[in-house]
């Protein structure tokens, strides 16, 4: 699909059309049989949905749709496509966020549909018993903050685990500690906190043997998972 910016006189009309079975040329012709002086000057490529919402069916949930989302801080315009159940939204990056909407449209009572596509992993390990953070975790998770900064569309989820030394109970509090510190680091670098879910599985999943010394300690870690959470990814 693609996006014609067609000029009418001193007016711009954009039209969301089917490239494999219009042009922009055929467009201005319908145009002008109108009675219209039309040119098309630009077309780009047509922008994907922000969210997908259910039960749009009615226009009063799409104008619902639009209410909720306009009031929200930063949201400079929404547009929505009934059909589809397509939502675009114009919004300020540095305002507010993907997800952000979405949870705004779910304590409305909406349905949203989004697809998240892992795009990066980052794996700090700890010492026996331990969760504070060395300087080599810090700078490597400086990284990651530089990297969700620059990209708004990001959100994290932080999975902290355990060797197999010590009891289920202590070994699940450690591994909550080891994600609560990372998920710490990075609010304080300035991510936002609703951007990080953070959680504690105990010892279960090891990526290696836990027999031996080393394989304990590839074992004692936060695996830092980076998503792209656009709708149509």
């Amino acid at each position: 699909m693609k996006r014609a910016h067609v000029r009418l006189e001193t007016e711009e009309a954009r039209v969301v059309y089917d490239d494999t079975k219009q042009t922009p040329e055929k467009l201005t012709a319908a145009i002008d049989r109108l009675g219209f002086q039309a040119s098309a000057v630009s077309v780009t490529a047509a922008p994907k949905p922000t969210l997908y919402v259910d039960g749009l069916t009615e226009l009063k949930a799409v104008r619902k749709v639009e209410q909720v989302l306009k009031a929200v801080k930063g949201v400079k315009g929404v547009t929505v496509d009934p059909k589809d159940g397509e939502v675009f939204v114009e919004y300020e990056s540095q305002a507010v966020t993907p997800w952000e909407l979405v949870a705004v449209l779910k304590a409305a009572g909406f349905t949203v549909r989004t697809t998240r596509r892992l795009v990066a992993t980052v794996v700090v390990t700890f010492g026996s018993g331990r969760w504070e953070l060395d300087q080599k975790d810090q700078a490597e998770l400086l990284k990651a903050v530089t990297t969700l900064k620059e990209t708004p569309n990001l959100e994290v989820e932080l999975e902290g685990y355990t060797d197999n030394v010590g009891s289920r109970a202590a070994n699940l509090q450690l591994s909550q500690r080891r994600a609560e510190s990372v998920w710490r680091f990075l609010v304080e670098k300035g991510v936002s906190s609703g951007r990080v879910q953070s959680t504690g599985v105990g010892d279960a999943h090891p990526i290696t043997d836990n027999a031996t010394k080393e394989g304990r300690a590839q074992n004692r870690r936060v695996v830092i998972k980076l998503f792209d959470v656009c709708a149509t990814c």
